[in-house]
């Protein structure tokens, strides 16, 4: 359990404190490819306000921005599952994000291929985050990042 995973636990029992540090919400997967890339884009839009609160508009902002998109895009059109729920978590000064799909399928590896049209996602995350991962169980797969203060 990451340290962000661990305080927000212990914030649970705090609900009141708690309501202004985590926002969360569920989009469709299904639907006309418009309308899945609207909400994603509508999902880009409220990250990169609540990022910006934290961080003010900046370089790292839209970094951050970037990296997001990548694991919403990654949910709506490698998921399973009619829906993708997106958290934003806030635990001291450290902003979480976690996107996650009903699917179970193993998730592959990007090859390294510098010339690949798909694949190369994951390495913006891991570049312009501070911590990130990929969590699977029964219930789906969640992807996530974690940045702290520059």
């Amino acid at each position: 359990m990451s340290p962000v995973q661990h305080q927000a636990a212990e914030h649970l029992a705090e609900p009141v404190a708690w309501a202004d540090a985590h926002h969360r919400w569920t989009f469709s997967r299904t639907g006309k490819r418009g309308d899945v890339a609207h909400r994603v884009q509508q999902s880009r839009y409220a990250f990169k306000g609540f990022a910006e609160k934290l961080f003010g508009n900046s370089d790292r902002t839209s970094e951050l921005e970037l990296a997001a998109e990548e694991l919403f895009v990654n949910a709506a059109e490698h998921g399973d599952g009619p829906t993708v729920t997106v958290s934003f978590i806030v635990c001291g000064n450290t902003l979480r994000l976690e996107v996650h799909d009903g699917g179970t399928a193993p998730i592959g590896k990007p090859d390294g291929d510098e010339l690949a049209e798909t694949g190369r996602g994951q390495f913006l995350v891991d570049a312009f985050t501070d911590r990130c991962g990929i969590d699977q169980n029964r219930r789906g797969t969640t992807a996530w990042f974690e940045v702290d203060p520059s």
